[in-house]
C-alpha cells in the first residue's frame, strides 16, 4: 500500500520535479537570471542615485557653481564605473547621457539657465524612466523568487518521497 502511494505521488509530481537533478539544473538557471536581474537592478539604483544627486545640487543662488558640481556627480559616477564596476548597461549609459547634455547646454550660458526647468528635466527625463524600470525589475526579482522556491519545495517534496521509497523497499 505505501508503495502505492509513493508511485502515485511520484507521477503526480510536475514533470520538473520527478528528478532531482532537473531541479537543480533549473535552480541554477534561475539563480543565474536571479543575479542578473539583482545586478541589473544595483546599477538602476546607482544610476538613479547619481541624477538625484546631481538634479538636487543645482541650486538657483549660484548656477554656473551648481551646473559644474550636476556635471561632475554625473562624470565622476561614469568615471568610477568604467573603471572598478561592471561595465554600464546600453540603457543607463543612455539615461546618464540624456541627464548629462541638458546640463552641458546649460553650462554654455549658466546665467541665463533655468534651474528650476533644468531640474525638472532631469526628473521627468530620466528619474521617471529609471524608476519605471526599477519597478519592472523589482516584479520580476519576486517572480523570480517565487520560482526558486517553489522549486526548492518541489525538490523537497522529491527527496522526501525518494527517502520513503527507500525505506519502504529496505523492508
Amino acid at each position: 500500500m505505501r508503495t502505492l502511494i509513493v508511485l502515485l505521488s511520484l507521477a503526480a509530481l510536475p514533470l520538473s520535479a520527478q528528478t532531482i537533478y532537473d531541479v537543480g539544473g533549473q535552480l541554477n538557471n534561475v539563480s543565474r537570471d536571479l543575479g542578473r536581474a539583482l545586478a541589473a537592478a544595483n546599477q538602476e539604483a546607482e544610476v538613479l542615485k547619481t541624477v538625484s544627486h546631481a538634479a538636487q545640487s543645482l541650486d538657483d543662488t549660484q548656477p554656473a557653481n551648481s551646473i559644474d558640481k550636476a556635471i561632475g556627480i554625473i562624470d565622476d559616477f561614469m568615471t568610477k564605473s568604467a573603471k572598478f564596476g561592471p561595465p554600464l548597461a546600453m540603457e543607463m549609459q543612455r539615461l546618464l547621457n540624456l541627464a548629462r547634455k541638458p546640463l552641458a547646454d546649460a553650462n554654455l550660458s549658466p546665467g541665463s539657465a533655468d534651474i528650476k526647468k533644468l531640474r525638472e528635466q532631469l526628473h521627468h527625463d530620466v528619474v521617471h524612466q529609471l524608476q519605471a524600470r526599477m519597478g519592472t525589475n523589482a516584479r520580476l526579482i519576486d517572480q523570480l523568487m517565487r520560482q526558486c522556491q517553489q522549486m526548492m519545495n518541489e525538490t523537497h517534496q522529491a527527496l522526501m518521497i525518494a527517502t520513503m521509497a527507500a525505506t519502504d523497499s529496505g523492508r
